[in-house]
């Protein structure tokens, strides 16, 4: 979904719980992926909320006075987290 597809609506993502952080081995460190996510959330996100999402897919940001977006990556349904 991008901004062209609901012009003038703010969406706010968040990954599927699923992927490890930059504390795991080389080969399964998904950083490509929260790149790639953080350049496509970056219509959306301000850059402090893209600071975080690249280091562990997570963010909150605040929509309006008195309400914020907080977007976990708790990798509670990673099958590698044994």
């Amino acid at each position: 979904m991008t901004d062209t597809d609901y012009p003038g609506h703010l969406f706010y993502y968040s990954p599927t719980l699923s992927f490890p952080t930059d504390t795991v081995p080389p080969e399964y460190d998904l950083a490509w992926l929260y790149n790639g996510l953080a350049d496509l959330y970056s219509y959306w996100l301000p850059p402090e909320a893209i600071e975080t999402f690249r280091q562990g897919g997570f963010y909150t940001t605040e929509i309006q006075p008195g309400l914020r977006a907080i977007a976990l990556n708790s990798m509670n349904c990673y099958t590698l987290n044994l």
